[in-house]
């Protein structure tokens, strides 16, 4: 069997959608014939949103846990300067300082082993001087860890690989002209010796082949199986129709459009007769704000919760009649796998509503993805019947109609998704073992 070293930022029991992908792979890999180690931050589970990201680890050593699964390393975790300044005044207080500061850390962490995250590299570094490794996977972001690998595998002679979840110089956060070009030197510099490249979709490889000849390979993110599978045959006791949305809220989501439309929808039929779950987003306090100011009718048809761990929201998702997707253009996103999962009709909003589009063009980074696909999502709910494609408002009206009259006469809205077996992490985890089955030694 053999042994891969995992470096993960991204970790249960932090909740996130970055961290399923390492876990996964963790839950399913000694099925394939290879012994995985994690490297993570200590998570603290009493603070696990914003500020536990940046939280102090709970222990200033190692911390090691096995189990049937493999091994996981937990590193401690120092604050940094701008890091200690938040945990101590909030996000408000000295920000212009923290973001100097903030930017200082994030070039040097790429000359030198720096940084509060260097501790990871510590961590990993022990293990290899102690095991025979017979690869090392780093997945980002944050990239530091694809950093931090490459200098491992020179030092230890270990082949890597690199995890790409989401895009490192390219895209969303990099508008700042030096920014994006010392990512873009670094990430090409990063790249020099490792031994492959997965990522998640076509349009991150085109972006990553156009700064690299190695080979590169697609692991789509996708749904844990055996979790998925146990909440499908659960009935549902709504007596109203019930829609769900989890996770993120972009600023490009047409969320107040929605709501318009949702608040119409309730002038006609009753506050009775719809609801609408907001699982974990990242700004409740501006949704219920909209909510207060524009959209009172909604005040009890609208359900917002915090953060919750993935098997917790999904399990709260499973009762819902209809899944609210929001488009991401040329990104297909992670949770329209377990959407497609739970075989609960997506309702996908918006294909070709224009004021959507104005939001999109306004707060969607398009220049690292002219001529790419922006119709990925809807293809793929397409492909496997599994909801509602929404042209505009006014076609969301009439769907949300359609769809009370169904409610009303079944006690459900009827799922025609067809198989979805293909996008389970346990197969392609299966898929990533093969190839790191076949690597040769450095």
């Amino acid at each position: 069997m053999k042994k891969v070293l995992i470096l993960a930022y991204d970790f249960p029991p932090y909740i996130s959608v970055g961290g399923l992908r390492p876990y996964n792979w963790y839950k399913y890999f000694k099925e394939f014939g290879i012994d995985p180690i994690i490297v993570t931050k200590q998570w603290d589970k009493e603070s696990l949103g914003e500020v536990g990201y940046i939280a102090p680890g709970y222990e200033s050593e190692i911390e090691i846990e096995e189990n049937e699964y493999g091994t996981i390393v937990k590193a401690p975790y120092f604050p940094n300067f701008p890091n200690r300044l938040y945990l101590k005044y909030g996000p408000v207080k000295h920000k212009t300082l923290r973001k100097v500061c903030s930017l200082f850390f994030e070039i040097t962490q790429f000359l030198w082993v720096s940084g509060p995250k260097k501790e990871l590299y510590k961590a990993a570094d022990e293990v290899l001087k102690k095991q025979k490794i017979d690869a090392i996977i780093a997945t980002g972001e944050p990239f530091v860890l694809h950093h931090f690998a490459s200098k491992l595998s020179s030092k230890h002679k270990v082949p890597w690989i690199a995890d790409y979840r989401d895009p490192w110089s390219f895209g969303m956060g990099m508008e700042n002209f030096i920014y994006r070009y010392w990512n873009r030197f670094i990430e090409k510099k990063t790249l020099k010796n490792v031994t492959f490249i997965t990522t998640v979709n076509n349009t991150f490889l085109n972006n990553i082949k156009s700064i690299t000849q190695k080979n590169i390979y697609i692991l789509p993110n996708g749904y844990d199986p055996e979790f998925i599978t146990n909440l499908q045959p659960k009935q549902k006791s709504n007596k109203t129709l019930t829609i769900s949305f989890i996770g993120t809220i972009q600023q490009w989501n047409p969320i107040e459009l929605f709501l318009t439309i949702l608040n119409q929808f309730v002038i006609q039929n009753g506050k009775e007769s719809i609801l609408l779950n907001l699982y974990g987003i990242n700004n409740p306090q501006l949704i219920q704000s909209l909510i207060d100011k524009k959209f009172v009718n909604l005040k009890e048809v609208v359900n917002i919760t915090p953060r919750l761990p993935n098997e917790e929201v999904l399990t709260l998702a499973a009762k819902s009649d209809l899944l609210l997707l929001f488009n991401y253009y040329a990104v297909i996103g992670t949770k329209i796998y377990d959407y497609i999962g739970l075989k609960i009709p997506i309702l996908f909003c918006f294909s070709n509503d224009q004021q959507a589009l104005l939001l999109r063009d306004k707060h969607f980074d398009m220049k690292d993805y002219k001529g790419m696909d922006f119709d990925v999502q809807e293809k793929l709910i397409k492909n496997k019947n599994a909801g509602f494609i929404v042209q505009d408002t006014e076609h969301l009206l009439e769907i949300l109609n359609n769809c009370l009259i169904e409610f009303n006469q079944t006690g459900k809205i009827k799922s025609q998704t067809k198989d979805s077996g293909e996008f389970s992490r346990k197969t392609h985890t299966n898929e990533f073992a093969k190839l790191i089955l076949d690597i040769k030694s450095v």
